[in-house]
C-alpha cells in the first residue's frame, strides 16, 4: 500500500498547468507495449481487466483495486494479463512526481464516474474546469487511503468527518473537536494520529490546500475571498500556510496555470 505521506507529496508538489486530454485506449490480453520518454503525466483506470508496468526496477498492477499514476518523462512496459478499454486522464504539470505508482482502492469504478463527468465538460467546451477535476481525482485517491486498512474507531472517523464539514471554520481546532467528540484533546491528537499516519491539524490544513487550489483555478475569486473560504481569517496567514505546504504563494500558483 502507498504511503500517506506519498500522496500528500504528490498532491502537494504538483501543480496542474492544464492541457488535459482524456482517451479510452483499448487493450488486449497478451498485448506487451514499451513506452519510453512519456509527454505527459497520467492516471489510469482499468475496472474490468488487469495489466502489469514494470519499470526498471518494480512492477506495478493495475486493475479494478489499483489506480496506476505514470509521471511525465516515463519508460516502462505494459504486460496486459486481462483485456479492457482504459480509461486515461493525461494532464501537464509543473514539479511532477517522478516515480511511477500503483494507488490501492476498494473499486476503481468510483474514479470512471468523475472521468465521463470529466468527458461531459471537455464536449461542452468548458476545459479550464478539468484542472480541477484532476485535482479532485487525486483528492478522491487520498480519501481512499484514508478510508482503507485497520477499522478506525468512531471517534477518529467522526474527527475527520466533522473537520471536513466545517474545514471553512478559521477557528477550528484540536480542541474544538474533541469538544464535539467528547473525549480529551490529548486522546484525540494521539488516537487521530495512530489511525492517520499524520496529526488531525495536518488533515486539516491538506484537505484546505486541495480545496484553495481548486479555488484558485476560478479567476474571478481574489486571494482573500479564497483564504476565508478555506478556513483562514487573514490572506497573510493563508498565504504563509499555503507556501509551507506547496512551496509556492498562492499568486504565483495562479500565474502558473
Amino acid at each position: 500500500m502507498i504511503d500517506l505521506e506519498l500522496i500528500v507529496m504528490i498532491l502537494n508538489d504538483m501543480i496542474i498547468t492544464g492541457d488535459v486530454n482524456l482517451l479510452n485506449v483499448p487493450i488486449e490480453s497478451g498485448d506487451v507495449r514499451n513506452i519510453s520518454n512519456r509527454k505527459k503525466c497520467a492516471l489510469i483506470f482499468s475496472p474490468n481487466g488487469k495489466s502489469v508496468y514494470r519499470t526498471e526496477e518494480k512492477a506495478y498492477i493495475n486493475d479494478n483495486h489499483h489506480v496506476i499514476f505514470v509521471p511525465m518523462g516515463g519508460t516502462y512496459t505494459i504486460e496486459c494479463v486481462k483485456g479492457d478499454i482504459c480509461s486515461v486522464v493525461n494532464f501537464d504539470c509543473l514539479y511532477p512526481h517522478r516515480e511511477l505508482e500503483s494507488f490501492c482502492v476498494k473499486d476503481s469504478r468510483v474514479f470512471l464516474e468523475q472521468f465521463e463527468t470529466m468527458r461531459i465538460r471537455n464536449f461542452y467546451g468548458v476545459p479550464y474546469h478539468l484542472i480541477s477535476y484532476v485535482y479532485h481525482l487525486f483528492d478522491l485517491l487520498l480519501q481512499e487511503f484514508f478510508d482503507q486498512g485497520t477499522t478506525k474507531p468512531e471517534s477518529v472517523r467522526l474527527g475527520a468527518e466533522f473537520m471536513k464539514l466545517h474545514f471553512d471554520n478559521a477557528e477550528l481546532s484540536n480542541e474544538i473537536v474533541a469538544q464535539y467528540l467528547k473525549i480529551s484533546t490529548v486522546y484525540f491528537r494521539k488516537i487521530f494520529t495512530k489511525y492517520y499516519g499524520i496529526s488531525p491539524m495536518k488533515y486539516l490544513t491538506d484537505f484546505r490546500m486541495i480545496r484553495a487550489k481548486e479555488l484558485l483555478m476560478e479567476q474571478s475569486l481574489s486571494v482573500q475571498q479564497i483564504a476565508e473560504s478555506v478556513g483562514y481569517s487573514g490572506v497573510y496567514s493563508f498565504s504563509r500556510a499555503f507556501k509551507n505546504s506547496v512551496g509556492i504563494s498562492p499568486m504565483q500558483y495562479r500565474k502558473g496555470l
